[in-house]
């Protein structure tokens, strides 16, 4: 785990996709000035036209992703290959939020990935692309030698390192063109470099209701539930002040 201090030495790398609203990343980034220990903001992707003060990594011409967890995959490989972008970083996507001033970031875990997919599959189908990328990966990392793997498939930011997430891109390869049968890098990546984990829940909050819990340090949520729900209007309150990211 980090301390306030060393993350103040980390870049933040945010992925991010423009699919009509960049609401999302916006509040984001106004939760991570207020509260996140930071050096740089690296928003690898698309860049809103009212975003600044970043350092901006579009895709490379040559990649043509053929699927979203293609996508996401080249978007993190351009940085960890970008010298601008700290050694280590801390990875985040567009739906987080950070909600209370933070001074460390645990390698935080679920549970093992066989329990996750039980209880995912007790929601949806077995051939739901989540699932089979659970067990995918599940595969995968016992392949590896993993005894008991966990799931770090978490709505939460991970300190990773540049040239050990390398290693998880060349573990993916040929595993991410099928976007119904992906293999998940945080999972691998937790499994395969962390030492010293921390089990908690998960922060996403989907329902339209106002049961949301409003003293919790992180919080995610829908697109949808963001833009038309409480939990969306509670993230916009708190962060109603513009970030130094955002013309």
């Amino acid at each position: 785990m980090n301390s306030g201090s060393g993350l103040k030495e980390l870049d933040v790398v945010i992925i991010f996709k423009n699919q009509g609203s960049s609401e999302e990343l916006r509040y984001c980034l106004r939760s991570i000035d207020k509260n996140f220990p930071h050096r740089n903001i690296i928003i690898s992707g698309d860049l809103p036209d009212w975003c600044t003060n970043v350092i901006h990594l579009p895709l490379k011409s040559n990649q043509k992703p053929k699927s979203s967890w293609e996508d996401q995959a080249y978007k993190i490989k351009n940085a960890c290959l970008d010298s601008r972008v700290s050694e280590d970083f801390t990875f985040w996507n567009d739906d987080f939020f950070c909600l209370q001033p933070t001074q460390e970031l645990p390698n935080w875990y679920l549970d093992t990935l066989l329990e996750d997919v039980i209880r995912r599959s007790a929601i949806h189908k077995m051939n739901n692309k989540f699932i089979v990328g659970m067990r995918n990966t599940h595969k995968l990392l016992k392949d590896k030698g993993v005894d008991v793997p966990l799931s770090y498939e978490l709505h939460l930011p991970m300190i990773m390192r540049k040239y050990r997430w390398i290693d998880v891109f060349d573990m993916m390869k040929g595993k991410l063109a099928n976007n119904n049968s992906p293999v998940f890098h945080r999972s691998i990546y937790g499994n395969m470099f962390y030492d010293y984990n921390v089990q908690r829940e998960d922060v996403k909050y989907i329902k339209m209701d106002d049961g949301y819990p409003k003293d919790t340090d992180y919080l995610s949520t829908l697109d949808t539930r963001f833009e038309r729900s409480g939990v969306g209007q509670y993230i916009r309150d708190k962060f109603s002040d513009k970030s130094r990211y955002e013309l």
